[in-house]
C-alpha cells in the first residue's frame, strides 16, 4: 500500500474552498513551537448549536503552519484583490508571512513554500481580532503556509481560523 500525503482537505480531493472559514488546527504541516488546543463542546448533538473552540496556541518565533490544499478559482485574479482574513489573538509584536506553493508530486517531496504572497503585522495587544492581509491573487490548487516572526521570548499569537476573500 502506497503511503498517502497528509493534507488538510480530507475527502475533498479537489481541494478546500478558500472562501470558507478554515479552523487553524486543521494544519497538516507544522514546524517550530505551538500547541493544538481542541476543546469541543460537551453537547455532541449534531442538530444543536455548537460552541467549539479550536485554536493553535503558544505560537512562537520561527513557527510554520501549513494547510494543503485549496482550490482557488481560475478567474479569481483577473483584476481583483485577494485578502486573507486571519482570526487571532496578538500576544507580542511581530509579523506573519503568508506563503503559497504548488501541490507536491510525491508525498516524500519536501515542503516548498516558495512564493511569498503577503505579510501582516502583529501588534501585541493581547486582543482577539481579524487581521486583514492583502495577498497576491492565487489560481488553481495551492498549499498555504503561515510563518510567524517576532523578537519576543514567549508566545507570538494564538491562531483560530482564516479564510480568503476576493473583491474589486
Amino acid at each position: 500500500i502506497r503511503q498517502a500525503e497528509v493534507t488538510s482537505q480530507g475527502f475533498r480531493t479537489q481541494g478546500l474552498d478558500p472562501y470558507e472559514e478554515q479552523s487553524a488546527v486543521s494544519a497538516c504541516f507544522g514546524l517550530g513551537s505551538y500547541i493544538f488546543d481542541v476543546n469541543p463542546a460537551e453537547d455532541f448533538d449534531p442538530a444543536s448549536a455548537r460552541d467549539d473552540r479550536y485554536a493553535v496556541k503558544e505560537i512562537r518565533n520561527g513557527t510554520w503552519l501549513g494547510y494543503k490544499y485549496f482550490a482557488f478559482d481560475e478567474d479569481a485574479g483577473e483584476g481583483k484583490r485577494m485578502t486573507l482574513l486571519l482570526t487571532l489573538t496578538d500576544c507580542a509584536p511581530g509579523t506573519v508571512r503568508i506563503w503559497a506553493s504548488e501541490p507536491k508530486q510525491c508525498f516524500t517531496d519536501p515542503e516548498q513554500p516558495r512564493t511569498l504572497i503577503g505579510e501582516g503585522m502583529l501588534k501585541g495587544t493581547r486582543t482577539t481580532r481579524v487581521l486583514s492581509i492583502p495577498v497576491t491573487p492565487l489560481r488553481g490548487k495551492k498549499a498555504i503556509y503561515f510563518e510567524f516572526i517576532s523578537d519576543a521570548e514567549g508566545p507570538v499569537c494564538e491562531a483560530e481560523s482564516f479564510r480568503f476573500t476576493v473583491g474589486e
